[in-house]
């Protein structure tokens, strides 16, 4: 299966989300596993991590509304393409 496929990005961008789905070139050819192992950098979680229980919060508890970027201006950033790295922003130098 190959990683982007058009009717995919033509089914998901009929939504009316905040984002949109892209061609991006450097995705076409590549299967769903290349993605997963070069571009995602995660790893399946261990098996004490599978086995966390779920914490629940009552609706009523939460803020009506809530903007991480308003809450910490400084430590939002854009993000960013990692290339073929196969590994996330954790462990990097924080600007």
């Amino acid at each position: 299966i190959c990683l982007i496929q058009e009717d995919i990005l033509k089914r998901v961008n009929t939504g009316r989300y905040t984002w949109s789905a892209r061609n991006y070139s450097n995705f076409w050819g590549r299967t769903l596993e290349d993605g997963i192992r070069y571009r995602l950098g995660t790893l399946f979680p261990e098996k004490s991590v599978q086995n966390m229980n779920e914490i629940l919060i009552k609706p009523r508890e939460l803020p009506s509304s809530f903007d991480a970027r308003e809450k910490w201006p400084l430590y939002i950033h854009p993000v960013r393409d990692q290339g073929d790295c196969a590994r996330t922003a954790v462990g990097k130098d924080q600007e």
